[in-house]
């Protein structure tokens, strides 16, 4: 879809499918029922409609979806979802990327005492961007046997806290 591999977005469309089939075969899976055409269904728990924070976007790939705001949801949406049992895979993208969307959680139970606390809630319509967890502060057993490094490293390269909320240095939008 960015060029680097011949054929533009008709190879990104098969690709993309290819995928999809790939991790579907991978757990046992068929698609004879999945539907690839219709919206997500908006979910509702009790205390907010998170379908007023979701895309009106189908798993279709289609030709005259925007690229940034579709195409590339789509394509991480399905990477995330095939590396989901890989928990740090799915999580570092969707730290570099933004996609997928995520519910905010209806309890935030982040807190000072624990990696900081963690604001999830900044959800808009097409606006959406979920900060998350960004990293994992360093544990106390680093700042035990390692201090001056430790607080060497979060002065210098954190600009910011020890706390999960702060990006990494590389992630840090310049």
């Amino acid at each position: 879809m960015r060029g680097w591999i011949p054929g533009g977005d008709t190879e990104a469309e098969t690709y993309y499918y290819e995928g999809i089939n790939t991790s579907l075969e991978q757990y046992g899976v068929t698609d004879n029922d999945l539907d690839y055409e219709s919206a997500p269904q908006f979910y509702i728990d009790g205390s907010v409609d998170v379908g007023t924070y979701i895309y009106d976007i189908t798993v279709a790939f289609d030709d005259t979806d925007d690229y940034t705001n579709t195409k590339l949801a789509k394509i991480i949406t399905q990477k995330w979802i095939a590396n989901y049992p890989l928990g740090f895979e799915a999580w570092c993208d969707f730290r570099r990327t933004g996609y997928p969307q995520i519910y905010p959680a209806k309890k935030n139970l982040s807190s000072e005492s624990s990696i900081g606390v963690i604001n999830n809630s900044n959800f808009s319509f097409l606006a959406y961007q979920s900060r998350l967890v960004r990293r994992l502060p360093y544990p106390v057993s680093e700042y035990n046997g390692n201090r001056a490094n430790v607080e060497a490293a979060v002065a210098n390269m954190l600009g910011g806290p020890d706390k999960g909320s702060v990006d990494l240095w590389w992630a840090k939008k310049q």
